[in-house]
């Protein structure tokens, strides 16, 4: 049987998925759709012999599930997911399809995975769905689970993502300013718990980057998705930052000047808010020209700290991997993996679910620098 990938949303990540599968033979036939029939068009072009576009608005459940019924599996890259997340989980189990998606907005990732019904209908009818497949969660939450083979007992566990400012799109650009504007999400003490913005600064070292790169806690999905499958761990903290610092500390005045509010404001005869603005201006060519970014490699540092016990002794693991972005590589990834039944389950469930290394070695097959590092805690555990 020919494998089909779905692919919904011919976005920044979709269209970089379909350019790496271009180079793959895993799915000989691939449906490249989008609420925009000319953005689908775009995205047959990069193979038109085995991409076909089609024109779908997620909103029509009887078409999408239709769409999803001609599929060997469904790759959801169309954002926000805070809206389109759950309705397109609901419609492949309806379809009867296995999913993958690249969620990575906390609240709609916790809507998903702490769903029983869900899930206890992914399991009754043998479905699959794999929820936050990306760069964070997804690549992060691989590199925790690798950090944390061989203890008996994960007490803490950090994550940290710093990145180049993403020239990359509007969506990219409105995504990082709504995660790094609302409520940090944190796991402590047995339940989520939410801090300010721009709460808990800390200093992180990455592979090849140059000087230590202060993050602050963050709403990404990590703390939801961790505790998931490290029961008992007590805390799960995520942080973000931009590289060079100088650009996280200019969003942070930003954001204290009320420069990122989201509220709108009439300004003449129209209303805009100041972060509608920020985004739209970041997403330029103007911005690529003011911070020096035009034609620079985007740069993606990622690093997990797992702290626990092994052996009878405290020991601390740190994974961290610094390169291009690989959000579609991930993705795509998961997908082939899911298509070709390398998924314990049925069931809905995170990224964790996969064996890291398969992943892992064709992700460091496209560059960058990666490390891991284990000592042994002589002194007490940090408070």
């Amino acid at each position: 049987m020919t494998a089909t990938l779905l692919l919904l949303g011919c976005g920044t990540v979709g269209m970089g998925v379909l350019r790496w599968l271009a180079g793959r033979r895993s799915f000989p036939a691939i449906l490249a759709a989008d609420r925009e029939e000319e953005r689908a068009r775009a995205a047959a072009a990069i193979d038109p012999h085995r991409i076909t576009p089609v024109a779908i608005d997620l909103a029509d459940r009887p078409a999408l599930v239709g769409l999803m019924r001609r599929a060997t599996v469904v790759l959801n890259c169309a954002g926000p997911f805070y809206r389109w997340g759950r309705p397109a989980v609901e419609a492949a189990l309806e379809a009867g399809t296995p999913y993958v998606d690249v969620n990575d907005d906390a609240t709609s990732v916790a809507e998903v995975l702490n769903e029983p019904a869900l899930d206890a209908r992914a399991r009754r009818d043998r479905r699959v769905a794999l929820v936050g497949t990306g760069t964070s969660p997804g690549l992060t939450t691989l590199l925790v689970r690798l950090g944390a083979e061989g203890m008996e007992r994960v007490r803490r566990v950090t994550v940290a993502l710093a990145a180049t400012m993403p020239v990359r799109g509007r969506a990219v650009v409105e995504h990082v300013l709504h995660v790094l504007t609302g409520p940090a999400l944190v796991y402590r003490g047995g339940r989520l718990v939410t801090l300010p913005p721009f709460s808990e600064a800390e200093a992180f070292t990455f592979p090849e980057v140059e000087g230590p790169v202060l993050c602050y806690a963050a709403g990404h999905p990590e703390p939801v998705v961790i505790p998931r499958f490290l029961p008992g761990v007590e805390e799960v903290v995520m942080k973000l930052g931009r590289i060079p610092n100088s650009l996280m500390e200019a969003l942070r005045t930003l954001y204290r000047w009320g420069l990122l509010d989201p509220r709108p404001l009439p300004v003449g005869p129209v209303s805009l808010s100041p972060r509608d603005f920020l985004t739209a201006f970041l997403a330029s060519e103007a911005a690529g020209e003011a911070f020096g970014l035009r034609g620079a490699p985007m740069v993606s540092a990622r690093l997990v700290r797992v702290e626990g016990m092994a052996g009878g002794k405290q020991v601390e693991v740190t994974v961290g991997y610094t390169g291009p972005p690989v959000t579609a590589q991930v993705a795509a990834l998961t997908a082939e993996a899911v298509a070709a039944g390398r998924v314990p389950g049925p069931g809905v469930m995170g990224p964790e679910a996969l064996d890291p290394r398969p992943i892992l070695r064709e992700v460091l097959k496209e560059g960058g620098s990666f490390r891991v590092e284990r000592r042994e805690r002589e002194e007490g555990w940090r408070e």
